[in-house]
């Protein structure tokens, strides 16, 4: 187990430079930015994520994102406690579309970016991690 924590924080630091494009070596292992979606200020406890008043605006503002490739996929967590969207893009762009998200805006939603790694896949023919 160590040797692949310390191949991973290996392969890691050689990549930093490839998380600004979209476009990655294939050899190297995928990074995407994760943003995590939880409950706002403004967010209504007793309804549901899709009864929550102006979350279609989060919905439509998201699917935008769909046709380029930047999102790879996301949804709600059934648990009524957020959600997910995975996208194929830098940072800084990662956080410009989280940031610009209207129900992140109206405080419908509070969103963290996380980056992520995919290090495990069932499409995945090998892994070089």
């Amino acid at each position: 187990m160590r040797t692949v924590a310390f191949k991973i924080e290996s392969t890691l630091s050689s990549i930093k430079i490839t998380t600004r494009t979209m476009e990655q070596p294939a050899n190297k292992p995928t990074i995407y930015y994760a943003l995590i979606h939880s409950p706002g200020k403004n967010w209504e406890p007793i309804l549901s994520f899709t009864q929550q008043s102006g979350i279609e605006g989060h919905a439509n503002y998201m699917s935008t994102f769909l046709e380029s490739k930047k999102l790879v996929q996301g949804g709600p967590f059934l648990d009524n406690t957020g959600g997910m969207m995975i996208f194929n893009v830098s940072k800084e762009e990662a956080n410009s579309i989280a940031n610009a998200d209207p129900c992140v805006i109206s405080g419908i939603l509070n969103v963290s970016v996380k980056p992520w790694l995919l290090a495990l896949s069932s499409k995945l023919r090998s892994s070089k991690i």
